[in-house]
């Protein structure tokens, strides 16, 4: 073999054994939910409007969360992840101790468009698990309070913005229920993510650092519990409703005040059209607050150095300012980067435009992880607080029984 055909052949197996450029790629990308499909699709043709090497295929079979994680796991048994899903934030712990997803903080710093005038402190906020970045926050959904915007301005001389304390809005409940005896003063959705919301606003927490002790049975954590009582005491105990019962109730204006998560907006304001004024306020605040996160984030599943490349530029994408806008305006959800919701020509003056929308505005910076305890029971554990606070808000069981048995229970599924 002549020394020039060797060289040839040698550069050419030298090719063979480095990874694909990050060009000409097409990116396996599992979203959810499904009823969010268009809005998936604007983000896939103006990403690739830009990075036209780059191409997406969507898979968007998932009706939400739930559904996804389930598929995600049976993928990772058969080793067929795709290169990027969308997540729930209280799966995430599980998928990063599985290491189904990848860190992505060494592709943050070696990203020279990741500023502060483009991503904003909370696009990693709530993927931060250990010290370590395991994914982009895209959209947020916070635990706030729902309000009938005519009522409490009826019960409070014309001043429609609800007080600051809880001891103070559940007073006008009680008050716009006294002057409307068919309208339920206030109600609150019982499950986890309210809980959380409820514990991690008055500053305290669900447990331990590691995810293996419980905590909420402090002051802290008994004071979320017992406001579960006082809602019940209002008169909820007597009316208990499915969560789509009292979505109803409240935009038909049978319920005045109503703690929901904030992507129901869009859909209140849908409902409630041309019957009553949408009111939002965030959930009182005590020194140390924090709130939990619904909604979703962009994960990194592949391995490979290039299709890492290539997935980094969509998911960095989504969660850029450019992509928030999309998210902004095609659903109910807030976006998580700050900086679009800031600037007057993306998301600024549209919210301006949209007072309904403060109470979520105003969670953006308390944005958490949702707190997850160790071990693949998230979703058992996540029923338990739904069972329990049922018993609590229709005065089946006290505060503090409730919450000593929801600590054994979940400490007995706890895998240290």
């Amino acid at each position: 073999m002549s020394l020039k055909l060797l060289g040839t052949t040698l550069i050419a197996c030298a090719a063979l054994m480095l990874p694909a450029h990050a060009d000409n790629i097409t990116l396996k990308v599992d979203t959810t939910p499904s009823i969010f499909a268009d809005m998936f699709k604007e983000l896939k043709t103006a990403f690739e409007a830009e990075h036209p090497t780059i191409r997406v295929d969507l898979d968007t079979p998932q009706r939400d969360q739930t559904d996804t994680i389930q598929r995600t796991m049976r993928q990772a048994v058969v080793g067929d992840l795709p290169d990027i899903s969308f997540q729930g934030f209280n799966y995430l712990k599980l998928l990063a101790d599985a290491g189904h997803i990848q860190p992505v903080d060494q592709l943050i710093a070696a990203d020279k468009e990741w500023t502060n005038q483009r991503y904003s402190p909370s696009v990693t906020s709530a993927t931060t698990i250990s010290g370590k970045v395991y994914g982009l926050s895209v959209a947020y959904s916070f635990p706030v309070i729902f309000y009938n915007a005519t009522l409490v301005a009826e019960a409070q001389g014309g001043n429609k913005e609800l007080p600051a304390d809880w001891d103070g809005i559940l007073a006008v409940a009680q008050k716009i229920q006294k002057a409307h005896p068919d309208v339920l003063g206030a109600y609150t959705r019982y499950n986890a993510f309210m809980t959380q919301g409820y514990i991690m606003s008055r500053g305290g927490s669900l447990g331990n650092v590691d995810g293996t002790a419980v905590t909420f049975i402090d002051s802290k954590g008994r004071e979320a519990f017992d406001l579960y009582r006082r809602f019940g005491e209002l008169g909820q105990a007597k009316l208990d409703m499915t969560d789509a019962q009292v979505r109803q109730a409240y935009a038909s204006g049978k319920v005045a005040i109503l703690a929901d998560s904030s992507s129901s907006l869009e859909s209140f304001a849908k409902q409630a059209a041309g019957k009553f004024e949408i009111g939002t306020a965030h959930f009182p605040f005590a020194t140390g607050a924090k709130l939990p996160t619904s909604g979703s984030a962009a994960v990194l599943h592949t391995k490979d150095p290039a299709r890492q490349q290539a997935a980094w530029q969509f998911m960095s994408f989504v969660a850029g300012p450019e992509g928030q806008n999309i998210l902004g305006r095609k659903t109910g959800y807030m976006p998580a980067n700050q900086v679009a919701v800031n600037r007057a020509d993306l998301l600024g003056d549209y919210y301006r435009a949209n007072p309904a929308i403060t109470g979520a505005l105003a969670s953006i910076p308390y944005a958490n992880a949702w707190y997850v305890f160790k071990g693949p029971n998230t979703a058992r554990i996540d029923k338990l607080f739904a069972d329990r606070l049922q018993q609590v808000v229709t005065l089946q069981q006290t505060p503090e029984d409730a919450a000593q048995a929801l600590s054994k229970d979940i400490t007995g599924l706890i895998v240290k």
